[in-house]
């Protein structure tokens, strides 16, 4: 009934003792009570072994799940980097086709217009009209590039943010979080099926890469 387990090994000896008597484990000599201890120690450190190997397996599967996640992201932000830089080139083509068929439009009917006035009118009213439409002209032309040019802004921000999040999904800046990719006979390795024992194998990291051979392997369940 003690709290803390009293162990005994009292060699040899023919008569019980009080302390055997009292003790939570009692064992004929000091050799059997080792073995005791060593056993215990035994039978806690085997499952404390195989949850080591079972979390090593677990991790190794969800970091090549994560890598392979990691790759389609990258494909996807490329593509879609990709598509937007051609969507929004094409806008910024076509605004400024139209652009220049609406000047020449505009300009063509101030041309018409004035042609089919009396000469007199013209002369006489040509200075007036050339600093009316100078006028017209100058603050739709401001209007015109200040509207550009914020669109330009928005769209450039757009494409930075966009370049940004592509050049965070770089693979040699996920391969400096600690990331590896490992080839085996020029192959991408993915499986522990690729390899056989004595396979040389080759482990790409940021700043290098390390030749190594296989000693043996471990295919976890699935």
């Amino acid at each position: 009934m003690f709290p803390i387990p009293v162990l005994t090994g009292i060699g040899h000896s023919t008569n019980e003792t009080v302390t055997e008597m009292v003790a939570f484990r009692n064992a004929i000599t000091p050799t059997e009570l080792a073995d005791f201890l060593v056993q215990q120690y035994h039978n806690f450190a085997v499952p404390v072994q195989k949850a080591q190997e079972s979390i090593m397996v677990k991790c190794s599967g969800m970091i090549r799940d994560e890598k392979l996640k990691m790759g389609n992201s990258v494909r996807f932000f490329k593509s879609v980097t990709i598509s937007r830089l051609i969507k929004g080139k094409n806008e910024i083509q076509n605004k400024v086709k139209s652009l220049f068929v609406q000047s020449n439009y505009f300009i063509q009917r101030i041309r018409e217009r004035h042609v089919n006035q009396n000469i007199l009118l013209l002369e006489q009213m040509s200075r007036q009209l050339f600093l009316s439409n100078r006028q017209r002209l100058e603050f739709v032309k401001t209007g015109f590039f200040s509207k550009a040019a914020l669109f330009l802004n928005s769209e450039k921000k757009v494409i930075e943010n966009i370049e940004k999040n592509v050049d965070l999904m770089n693979p040699v800046k996920v391969l400096k979080r600690g990331y590896s990719i490992t080839h085996a006979d020029n192959k991408v390795l993915k499986t522990v099926d690729q390899v056989a024992e004595g396979t040389i194998l080759k482990t790409i990291l940021y700043d290098g890469s390390i030749m190594s051979a296989t000693i043996s392997k471990t295919k976890s369940d699935q």
